[in-house]
């Protein structure tokens, strides 16, 4: 479209969703991670000289399809309507040797173009693949629609096809700038009440598990779209499950996405270990008749989060999640979410209730095409539909091509449906006994575990760690508050601590409290640990003293490595400053025989939804996990490199970052 007339509108602000999709698209390059691609297969008479008028007349009656993204004088950008010049591209395929090929060439090649954000941000095309058969490509940016937008254009194009030469044309949609102005209103009763909640809610998150173990640490956006058909007779179980009384809330809309969440988050559940559990979800803003009518953007996403007990029933976890949906409900207006809050969650669930009706009296077959690409924080997207109001929901995943290799995208896909089943089966049963391992994964499984696929870095994590020391003792090792350990530095001080802790009479088998603050010293102190062939048991600085003192109990752990003293523990306290780092000449390193299955660390969960449970972890368990991502991970990164230590050394995450940085040769950077 040719953009060269602009309207005399004025350029109006983005909206708080508009500019976390511009930032979103800024950073993502020519990567067209927000292109919204529908097609629309029409079987039957069709005028396309009419389809094409019909188009332009909506064109003319729909912000939306004028708009672009214009820099303002203070470089903040704005959206600005412009007047298109161009008419509808119609293409004819219907000579082609095989034209639905051609058909599926032409829309992939559409779909996985960027659109520029300096035109109007649309793509649409009629292509003529026969005389009775046609099929309309409608590709949006995210920054002008959503799903609901997509039908509120659809039905547009559909009025003006039908009322054409009637003389009465539908009056043009609703202006967004109603919208924009409604979420910039300063007088809204409750507005900061509810940026409180989710910037508590963001200050409060944990970062996102990795899902099955795999991160994306190199921020992938490439994905792919896979669709489950759940087919009529497992649909209709769905719908008559979300109307039985204990399931049915406030709508047939809202009870729907309970089930189909409550599902999420057992699978989220299962594959994390985690009782914290969160996900990603949008709400819709469109709370007035108006907004329903209004072509554009108004979804902006919000965690969606709980705790999970790990004796919790379907009907437990679904508790919950009607819980929590209340306060979604409640606090999730529009332009009021946290940014920071989105790397709590990197699933993203998403029902959509919206549907296309009958075109003209042509029933249309709905495809909602994937641009190949999604933000690199979603490693997962699961959307339930039935854009035909077929009675059927098809189940789509968007898989992070990262995180999810391309075999296993069949067993992910087979987990949530066996998920899915067990939750319409029988809601009483424990989510934890629910078997989502089919015969052809198990076996694949039990192959793999009788012949690991990469070298373990070493027999314990101290010969490992001493391996790398041995080849690299003058590279850096860790990192953080303005001090930097070498490997032979690092190496020498674990050593030296050890002897004070053997002096404490540390030895194999004991369990060691450690301080877990961001300092060198600490990464210093659990090597030291491990030495003994001890285990340690990382707190947290900010722990109140009754937690302190049962973690010090229920471990049996008697020495803490820490600076300062820990309000409720009871027992001796070495100070890593106290001790001389310099080794007296004739000193010989401590050294104790150890095993693969000796305890190498053990953590607790928070304890919020009971007492609090350890985990106990083995040397050969984190030695497994640096193996697999040094083979899926860093042996395609660059040779050296320097790994943040994100997440808190009391959540195991961090585990991944610590060691995999160690025993890999690189740098571990203790961020503040």
């Amino acid at each position: 479209m040719d953009t060269s007339t602009d309207t005399a509108a004025t350029a109006r602000s983005l909206t708080h969703s508009q500019r976390q999709i511009w930032t979103g698209q800024q950073l993502a390059g020519d990567a067209p991670l927000y292109n919204t691609p529908f097609t629309f297969r029409l079987r039957g008479g069709l005028d396309v000289d009419r389809f094409c008028g019909a188009y332009a007349a909506a064109v003319d009656r729909c912000e939306a399809l004028r708009t672009k993204v214009v820099p303002g004088e203070d470089g903040v950008p704005r959206t600005q309507q412009v007047q298109p010049s161009e008419a509808l591209n119609c293409v004819d395929l219907s000579n082609e040797a095989d034209p639905e090929g051609a058909l599926e060439k032409l829309i992939a090649t559409h779909a996985r173009r960027a659109l520029d954000l300096n035109r109007p941000l649309v793509d649409s095309f009629l292509a003529r693949l026969g005389p009775n058969d046609h099929c309309w490509y409608l590709n949006q940016h995210h920054l002008v629609t959503d799903a609901w937008s997509t039908t509120v254009v659809y039905r547009l194009v559909e009025a003006c096809y039908r009322e054409l030469d009637s003389g009465s044309l539908p009056e043009a949609t609703p202006s967004y700038t109603d919208f924009v102005r409604f979420e910039e209103g300063s007088a809204r009763p409750g507005d900061e009440k509810s940026r409180a909640f989710w910037r508590d809610r963001a200050d409060g998150a944990a970062s996102a598990p990795a899902l099955y173990g795999r991160p994306n640490p190199d921020g992938c956006t490439r994905s792919t779209r896979l669709t489950v058909p759940l087919g009529r007779m497992r649909s209709e179980a769905l719908r008559r499950l979300a109307s039985e009384p204990g399931v049915r809330v406030l709508t047939e809309d809202l009870s729907l996405f309970n089930c189909i969440a409550t599902v999420t988050f057992a699978l989220l559940g299962r594959i994390t270990g985690g009782e914290r559990l969160c996900l990603g979800t949008p709400s819709h803003n469109r709370a007035t008749p108006a907004f329903k009518e209004t072509a554009g953007l108004f979804v902006e996403l919000f965690p969606l989060e709980l705790e999970a007990q790990s004796e919790a029933t379907f009907n437990d976890l679904l508790r919950s999640v009607q819980g929590e949906t209340q306060n979604f409900l409640f606090h999730a207006r529009s332009g009021s979410s946290a940014p920071a809050a989105s790397r709590s969650y990197n699933i993203v669930l998403n029902v959509i209730t919206a549907n296309f009706p009958a075109f003209a009296g042509l029933e249309p077959e709905i495809e909602w095409h994937h641009p190949g690409h999604c933000e690199a924080s979603h490693h997962l997207r699961v959307t339930l539909h039935d854009f035909g109001a077929t009675g059927a929901f098809n189940l789509q995943f968007d898989f992070n091509d990262t995180v999810f290799p391309e075999q296993t995208h069949p067993w992910v896909m087979a987990h949530f449906e066996r998920m899915l089943d067990a939750f319409l089966t029988d809601r009483t049963q424990r989510v934890r006994d629910v078997d989502l391992v089919g015969e052809e994964e198990r076996a694949v499984l039990i192959e793999h575990a009788g012949s690991p696929a990469s070298e373990l870095p070493g027999p314990t994590l101290v010969d490992a760690f001493d391996r790398v020391e041995d080849a690299l003792p003058e590279s850096r090792a860790v990192s953080g508050q303005g001090e930097i350990l070498r490997y032979a530095e690092l190496r020498q001080r674990s050593e030296a601590l050890a002897d004070s802790l053997a002096a404490h009479g540390v030895g194999r088998g004991d369990l060691v409290g450690l301080l877990a603050e961001r300092r060198p010293s600490t990464i210093v102190g659990l090597l030291a640990v491990l030495r003994l062939g001890a285990a340690f048991l990382p707190l947290a600085p900010d722990n109140p003293a009754s937690r302190n003192r049962f973690l010090q109990e229920d471990a049996g752990a008697d020495v803490l490595i820490a600076q300062d003293d820990l309000e409720g523990w009871s027992g001796p306290r070495l100070d890593p400053s106290d001790v001389s780092w310099s080794a007296p000449p004739d000193r010989d390193p401590p050294r104790v025989e150890m095993e693969p299955g000796d305890l190498a660390y053990l953590l607790y969960t928070s304890g919020s939804t009971g007492r609090p449970k350890g985990v106990l972890i083995e040397h050969r368990n984190v030695l497994n996990l640096v193996a697999g991502l040094r083979e899926r991970v860093y042996d395609d990164l660059p040779e050296v490199l320097r790994v943040a230590l994100l997440a808190p050394l009391t959540f195991d995450a961090s585990m991944q970052q610590v060691f995999a940085a160690m025993l890999l040769g690189h740098e571990l950077c203790l961020t503040p």
